[in-house]
């Protein structure tokens, strides 16, 4: 028998999960070491297809770049590049609490610390699109960072900044960027901040 049926009144999640031969795809990746054994090294949906066909996995990255100053975390996600293939951006939190500097001093020095971190990637691995945020990456009940939810995130924070570039009111970023976080449940926290890179 195998771990489940299938996904309840959902037949096309089954029809994804579930093979013709009754077993489950649960999306785990591995690779067999020197010494024989199988290593769980990542998720099938954490990897980048690029638009060259190269795969990028996330979590290989985000370990080459380790912890950011300035950055109290951020995560790395796959964004569509309009070309059939997935381009790499990275969302980040602003450590504001630790900050000495003004806000805009702070966001500048951590974006420029962020761009210089990814020079010493391989090119394929540079985020193209960086996002800095004051809010809270979304999180599992387990506490992992949700990908997929990071990357409707960065989507969100495009249109507003298309939004505001299309504009002739003074309608500021913080301003839009307050919606975000206030419709993302962060009205009580922090007021959010977003910037970009590209």
């Amino acid at each position: 028998s195998n771990v489940m049926q299938g996904y309840f009144n959902n037949p096309s999640a089954t029809a994804d999960s579930i093979g013709e031969d009754g077993w489950q795809n649960t999306g785990d990746m591995g690779k067999v070491n020197h010494r024989g054994q199988l290593q769980i090294v990542g998720r099938a949906k954490e990897v980048v297809v690029t638009a060259s066909g190269e795969n990028i996995y996330l979590d290989d990255v985000e370990n080459l770049l380790g912890p950011i100053s300035g950055l109290l975390e951020y995560t790395l996600v796959g964004i569509s590049d309009g070309k059939g293939g997935e381009r790499l951006g990275l969302l980040g939190v602003l450590d504001t609490e630790q900050s000495t500097t003004e806000r805009s001093t702070h966001h500048t020095e951590t974006l420029g610390r962020v761009k210089a971190r990814i020079q010493h990637l391989s090119p394929a691995q540079r985020p193209t699109v960086i996002r800095l945020v004051e809010a809270e990456l979304p999180r599992t009940r387990t506490r992992k960072v949700q990908r997929r939810a990071c990357a409707e995130i960065m989507e969100r924070i495009a249109h507003i900044l298309d939004d505001l570039r299309n504009t002739d009111t003074d309608v500021g970023l913080r301003g839009s960027a307050q919606r975000w976080a206030t419709e993302r449940g962060h009205n009580n926290r922090r007021t959010a901040a977003v910037s970009s890179a590209q």
